[in-house]
Parts: C-alpha cells; sequence; structure tokens
C-alpha cells in the first residue's frame, strides 16, 4: 500500500511539474506574439512612411 501511494504521490508530483512547465511556455509564447506584433507593426508604419516621402 505505501509503495502505491508513493507512486501515486510521484505521478501528482510530475503532472504538477508539467502543468509549471506550461504556464511558463503559456506566458513565454504570449510575450514572444506581442513583441513579434510591435515589430511587425513599426515595420510597416516605417514602410508606410517611406512610401508617402516617395510618392512626394
Amino acid at each position: 500500500m505505501g509503495q502505491a501511494m508513493s507512486f501515486a504521490s510521484r505521478v501528482h508530483s510530475i503532472i504538477g511539474l508539467i502543468a509549471r512547465a506550461l504556464d511558463i511556455v503559456r506566458v513565454l509564447g504570449l510575450f514572444l506574439v506581442a513583441t513579434v506584433s510591435m515589430w511587425l507593426f513599426e515595420t510597416a508604419e516605417r514602410l508606410l512612411s517611406r512610401m508617402k516621402k516617395s510618392r512626394q
């Protein structure tokens, strides 16, 4: 019985570690998406301003 409990607690701790790792991945993914979208927005603004300057 004791061995079964230790196995269950080991599985529980592994699941906890996986959940924590997924949280970290989600936060990093959101940060990456925000950074890339800001960079794309700035690049698009720069390209639009260049196009306006070339038309004048």
